[in-house]
């Protein structure tokens, strides 16, 4: 029973997310889709850039100086 005690008392101290199976799981794919999402902002950011320069040659194209 002390063991059994102990136990319990070594994961009260754990946090959570360290201690249970289901949190950490959840932890790693926040953290997978944390990845994803900045992968795709770094795409997003290369396409508006790319989209802007596009804007800029076609309006002097249109309207030339």
């Amino acid at each position: 029973m002390v063991r059994r005690a102990g136990i319990f008392f070594a994961e009260a101290i754990t946090p959570i997310e360290k201690s249970h199976r289901t949190a950490r799981e959840a932890s790693l794919h926040s953290d997978q889709l944390n990845q994803r999402l900045r992968e795709r902002r770094a795409d997003l950011t290369v396409s508006n850039r790319q989209l802007k320069l596009e804007i800029v040659q076609r309006k002097a194209w249109r309207n030339p100086p």
